[in-house]
């Protein structure tokens, strides 16, 4: 049912596909639900809704475009870590002079928090490409071997632990 106005709980939030196409544009880029709702004027919960009925076959394009997402922050990650931009700050005498180039912790540490941010999702979301890579088993040239022993006791031994 394509371009059919819903109506949910008294607020009246029409369904159009050019509004459901720009959303998912939107977060395939790798913006938020929330931030493409507030540049909107919707609610997060009213799209959530439109996934949820599955309106024009919107939860399999919005399933798409979450998962675009993923790939957007991926490539975040390396555009944060490469931009050097404001890395560091002029520093400057009393008397206006020139004194030297100091680095900019406060944006350093930023840029950290973002990527790792990033990362910790990506991870969390996608651990089969993004997750840390646990391994179980040995390697081919030093397998893991079980071992499995199986010692008797002497009868004066199961005796004195009262088991004869």
């Amino acid at each position: 049912m394509p371009n059919t106005p819903t109506q949910f709980h008294g607020n009246t939030t029409v369904y159009t596909r050019e509004l459901a196409d720009e959303i998912c544009e939107r977060i395939a880029d790798g913006e938020t639900l929330r931030q493409v709702c507030r540049l909107k004027g919707l609610s997060a919960s009213t799209v959530r809704r439109w996934v949820i009925n599955d309106i024009d076959d919107f939860s399999t394009r919005y399933a798409q475009a979450r998962a675009l997402c993923l790939e957007s922050w991926a490539d975040e990650v390396m555009e944060i870590g490469d931009d050097a931009t404001n890395d560091w700050m002029k520093r400057e005498g009393r008397d206006g002079e020139d004194i030297g180039w100091t680095v900019n912790g406060e944006h350093v540490q930023r840029s950290r928090l973002r990527i790792d941010s990033r990362k910790w999702m990506l991870s969390k979301l996608r651990p089969e490409q993004y997750g840390d890579k646990v391994q179980l088993a040995g390697d081919q040239n030093n397998p893991i071997q079980h071992q499995v022993g199986v010692s008797w006791m002497t009868e004066a031994q199961a005796k004195a632990r009262g088991w004869a």
